[in-house]
């Protein structure tokens, strides 16, 4: 077994000139364009329904955002990725909207005149600690 190094590409692990597989963060970047891409797919289907504000922004939190709630305790989104996935967000609140106000309003507690939506970069952070560190927590017991 050797390792090869391409100056285009990470290092792979090759057996006799054959790549095994590729390397882990490659596969991490793969998976987590996958997801975001599944997200993107998800809200041009559910696009066609009649929602008001108040129930797309219901729908990004709990159906589109879920599966990247889950994913972040284990793979944390790179800041590209949480762009994609809040210009996603954005596309789907807003639709043909004409008036339509920043996304950082939209995530102002309702007292404070928002809508409660949860700033994804914090969230996936958070739920990434936690995660590790209840992991840290079973490793010591």
């Amino acid at each position: 077994m050797g390792k090869t190094n391409n100056p285009t590409r990470h290092p792979e692990l090759t057996y006799w000139g054959l790549p095994l597989a590729p390397p882990i963060s490659l596969s991490r970047v793969d998976s987590r364009a996958l997801i975001i891409r599944e997200v993107h797919a998800q809200a041009r289907k559910s696009f066609t329904r009649t929602l008001g504000l108040e129930q797309r922004i219901q729908y990004v939190n709990m159906c589109l955002l879920a599966k990247i709630w889950f994913t972040a305790q284990i793979l944390l989104p790179t800041r590209m990725h949480v762009q994609q996935l809040i210009s996603t967000c954005r596309w789907y609140i807003w639709q043909t909207s004409i008036f339509r106000v920043p996304i950082t309003t939209l995530q102002r507690p309702k007292h404070e005149g928002g809508w409660d939506l949860p700033n994804i970069e914090l969230k996936c952070k958070t739920l990434s600690t936690t995660a590790s560190r209840s992991l840290a927590l079973l490793t010591e017991r």
